[in-house]
């Protein structure tokens, strides 16, 4: 029987259910079943060589996508092993999602870009993610230059090469954001400083209507198209604290607290940041995480178009061959009870009957 549920693409929920040696195989990645092997790391990169892994693959745009989640545009195009913007194509974005990790990325530019992090929903990118600006000058303390947090932060000192390869390594660390320009420190920011939205820390304004410690600490890389000739390459990741839990957060039925992503056992939701979606099947409008039992799934809504790496399955639906749910790997489902249950605890048994069920 299918039992079919669409979710929402969250850091807690992105872990795949593969093999523990194939996670450490790959650096904790959560897609380490069908991603590349892991690339070398920046030079002077402790331990880069192991931990690094190749996001684009110098051939193809293969693993990159439209902000609407389809093709790429036409005017990106694979030069010289490099992704250059010829013409007019749009921002393009990695099709996962990123938490806390470290990003290697060499860029040579014309004019204006810009690398994108922890972006929520690429269609409203400058509203949801935080962009490290790309572009032809640099000057310390300017808001719109090389080495500046876009509208946040100017860079600290001046190091970029006009017309060549220079080379970012953002870390992304919970509040944490680090950029280094050519090797060099160029902007430091602790995100939670941001109390205010449409304020920066010296006061002057900035476009973002909502404070920077209330962002998503999670989400896509993408690179900005701004009419520019622009070429990337070299574009690499870490992730930094793979096994780290995910944020605070409430159960969508009672309010209890608990961890994004946590299964709450007496109201049968999964506990999220989330705000309000349809039941995919009945189109009823609920908190996200509660579970349907007329449909017999959780009432998120994303595009259901993310494979498991096992079977096949679409993102959401039941994996027989590993006893979870796809991209949601602590909730098993209890045949007895007929229930979804988080097997995380307990030794895996349901709440309520006590049957184990056992990863595949």
């Amino acid at each position: 029987m299918n039992r079919a549920m669409t979710i929402v693409a969250m850091a807690a929920l992105a872990a795949l259910a593969v093999s523990p040696a194939a996670i450490a195989q790959c650096g904790g990645c959560p897609m380490a079943a069908t991603c590349a092997p892991p690339a070398a790391g920046p030079a002077g990169e402790a331990g880069a060589t192991a931990d690094f892994r190749t996001l684009f693959n110098g051939k193809d745009l293969s693993g990159w996508v439209s902000s609407s989640g389809g093709e790429p545009g036409a005017g990106w195009v694979v030069e010289d092993g490099a992704m250059a913007r010829k013409n007019r194509a749009g921002d393009i974005w990695t099709k996962e999602r990123f938490g806390d990790f470290v990003l290697s990325v060499e860029f040579k530019t014309a004019g204006n870009s810009g690398v994108f992090v922890r972006t929520d929903n690429p269609k409203d990118c400058v509203q949801t993610g935080i962009e490290i600006q790309v572009f032809n000058s640099m000057k310390p303390g300017q808001k719109h230059c090389v080495g500046a947090l876009y509208d946040l932060q100017g860079p600290s000192k001046e190091c970029f090469k006009p017309g060549e390869w220079n080379t970012y390594v953002i870390t992304c660390n919970d509040n944490k954001v680090t950029v280094e320009l050519n090797g060099q420190v160029v902007n430091e920011a602790d995100l939670d400083k941001w109390t205010e939205g449409n304020k920066n820390l010296d006061g002057s304004k900035n476009k973002f209507k909502t404070a920077l410690k209330d962002f998503k600490r999670e989400g896509h890389i993408g690179l900005q198209d701004h009419g520019a000739a622009v070429s990337y390459r070299n574009i690499k990741v870490k992730a930094l604290n793979p096994t780290k839990r995910a944020a605070e957060a409430k159960c969508p039925v009672c309010g209890a607290k608990g961890k994004e992503g946590d299964y709450c056992a007496k109201c049968n939701a999964i506990i999220t940041a989330c705000g309000e979606y349809k039941c995919n099947r009945c189109g009823k409008t609920v908190r996200s995480g509660t579970y349907c039992e007329k449909h017999n799934l959780f009432r998120f809504s994303v595009n259901n178009d993310e494979k498991c790496p096992k079977c096949g399955q679409n993102r959401g639906e039941w994996c027989e061959a590993t006893g979870r749910y796809v991209l949601l790997p602590n909730v098993a489902y209890c045949p007895k009870c007929k229930k979804p249950f988080d097997a995380s605890r307990n030794d895996g048994k349901c709440p309520k009957c006590g049957t184990k069920v056992e990863a595949k």
